[in-house]
């Protein structure tokens, strides 16, 4: 096989850079794909422009879980009524009984870093009712939160657990709040000049991290029991 690869050619981009670089990381790499893996609860659907009815309600409680594809021209233009929800660990995905109300809802998971490609494809247009991000109050949560709000603006909300003050100052982890410390520096200081803000328990939220030392998982929501 030649080194020639016409531009039409449907081998994938990485195997093109193997078969020019010997490195499926050389050159252009990133994939033209993303798979969202999400849950539905209460009933809640997504229609495409083209009349395509998702009902991820029914997929969730026949598989587990669901997947929506980014990527496709024309296959990833879907819409809900309901509310959209981010979240960043597993065990916040895999049990959703913290879940405020009995509303339908969509809830996304992703890890770590939160892709470009998501925050595209939610800017794009308006996806849900609303969209809430539920991280963890931490460095990178905050960086992730403040990629999306620049992009979503008001449509965006960051979500706070019920007595999550408490909860950071007997549960708070110093080291974690240390190993995103750059990041939630950068992240505060953006947030705390950013001129359109809209919301205030964001600010106190940072206020009591840094007067603290202190970052907090999101798994302490089940803890309100204990307090």
């Amino acid at each position: 096989m030649g080194s020639r690869v016409e531009p039409e050619s449907p081998v994938p981009q990485r195997a093109i850079n193997i078969l020019r670089q010997r490195s499926s990381k050389s050159g252009q790499h990133a994939h033209s794909q993303t798979y969202i893996l999400s849950k539905g609860v209460n009933g809640v659907t997504w229609i495409r422009d083209d009349g395509e009815i998702l009902y991820l309600d029914r997929q969730t409680q026949r598989q587990g879980a669901g997947v929506i594809t980014l990527g496709v021209v024309g296959k990833d233009d879907w819409v809900t009524e309901g509310t959209l929800w981010l979240v960043e660990n597993q065990a916040v995905f895999d049990n959703l009984d913290w879940l405020p109300d009995n509303s339908p809802a969509t809830i996304i998971w992703y890890s770590g870093q939160l892709q470009n490609s998501i925050v595209e494809w939610l800017a794009k247009r308006q996806r849900a009712s609303s969209v809430l991000i539920f991280p963890d109050y931490d460095g990178v949560g905050l960086q992730n939160y403040l990629k999306l709000k620049l992009r979503l603006k008001h449509q965006l909300r960051l979500w706070l657990m019920p007595s999550w003050m408490k909860k950071l100052k007997q549960y708070g982890n110093n080291q974690l709040w240390r190993n995103s410390a750059n990041e939630f520096e950068s992240a505060a200081e953006q947030i705390l000049t950013y001129a359109d803000f809209d919301e205030p328990e964001v600010f106190e939220l940072i206020m009591a991290m840094q007067k603290t030392g202190l970052a907090l998982e999101q798994e302490a929501v089940w803890l309100f029991a204990l307090l």
